[in-house]
């Protein structure tokens, strides 16, 4: 298969269905592990988290590509409204969902206050979040906040260096916040993944970088891989603080880089993998309803009893299913029409 231009911007695509796929696979296995039978071994269901740091450094590359790769970068507002835009229609409906199935007694081991709801909303910082996997968006949104304040500058360079120092200083200032959620909140390196975005995407636009090569993608994946037999960890949600960071953080910064190079042109494969990208962020987004369904499983039958293989990958398929009728019928048509109506 040949390589075409990677300056489309493709393989970046190419990568959001893959750090979807590994976030929706990691949520799935740790559902599993409800069953008397183990699915698969606990390194392995941890490695499936770092999927989310790839999608952070993506959205740090994506956010600083999109506003210097033209010589008028946008204003603070106009930023935010995009931004707000591309997360909030399908995030809403889904928090709308959610509430519903938890009012419908389904979810009995959470009820949600107004105050958290409220925090729901806005995306504000709750360790008692409604959507689970909205911590993700809780940081995009704060990120989004801090990169707008920066294209005041109106220089590239100096966006990705006020774009850090902002970010230290309220790590720093965490310090004596720390034991509440704002604490927690700022003081997770996760943070500086955006950051790495943001370089990678000055080194792509005025360095002239082409990619990395393809063998340091490759270690980068094997860091990863290999991170849960270096790092102690005390269960399969993830790396902590800047273990995080160092074994994940970084090494999806190689990855991105890598696809940078170019992408595959093999037109079936290129179309499934360019759609499994658009829909990114409906199965990011979506899953978490199967995932609540499997878990119910559990507790009103006895599944747990039986191998979970044709579980798993029935509840795969179901997740995929629904995040793609997710991007076609709401999230695309609600996209297009927002954006000409603002």
């Amino acid at each position: 298969m040949q390589i075409i231009d990677g300056r489309k911007l493709d393989g970046i695509q190419y990568l959001r269905a893959l750090a979807a796929f590994m976030v929706v696979v990691h949520h799935t296995l740790e559902m599993a592990m409800g069953a008397v039978s183990e699915v698969a071994p606990h390194w392995l269901i941890l490695v499936g988290a770092a999927g989310v740091d790839i999608f952070f450094v993506i959205s740090g590359f994506i956010m600083m590509y999109t506003s210097f790769k033209s010589i008028n970068s946008p204003t603070p507002l106009s930023f935010l409204k995009h931004r707000i835009i591309r997360i909030y229609p399908l995030y809403l409906l889904c928090l709308v969902v959610m509430l519903t199935v938890m009012a419908m007694g389904f979810l009995a081991n959470h009820t949600p206050d107004v105050a958290n709801i409220i925090s729901s909303i806005f995306l504000f910082p709750d360790q008692d979040r409604i959507i689970f996997v909205a911590w993700t968006l809780e940081y995009e949104i704060y990120f989004y906040l801090v990169f707008s304040i920066t294209l005041l500058l109106k220089k590239p360079l100096a966006s990705v260096l006020a774009t850090g120092i902002i970010l230290i200083f309220a790590f720093m200032l965490s310090v004596s916040l720390d034991g509440n959620d704002m604490g927690w909140f700022f003081e997770n390196p996760v943070l500086f993944e955006f950051v790495l975005g943001m370089v990678l995407a000055y080194l792509y636009l005025k360095c002239g970088l082409n990619g990395f090569h393809y063998a340091i993608m490759l270690a980068a994946f094997a860091v990863i891989i290999a991170s849960p037999f270096f790092v102690v960890f005390s269960s399969t949600i993830g790396l902590n603080g800047w273990d995080r960071f160092l074994w994940w953080g970084l090494p999806s910064f190689f990855i991105c880089g890598g696809m940078l190079r170019g992408v595959v042109n093999a037109r079936p494969l290129h179309k499934i993998l360019m759609l499994l990208g658009d829909s990114s962020y409906s199965l990011y987004l979506t899953h978490i309803f199967w995932m609540a369904f499997y878990g119910l499983l559990f507790k009103v039958t006895d599944i747990g009893s039986y191998n979970q293989v044709p579980f798993v990958i029935a509840i795969l398929f179901a997740c995929y299913i629904t995040s793609f009728f997710s991007y076609q019928l709401f999230e695309k048509p609600v996209l297009k029409r927002v954006r000409k109506w603002i």
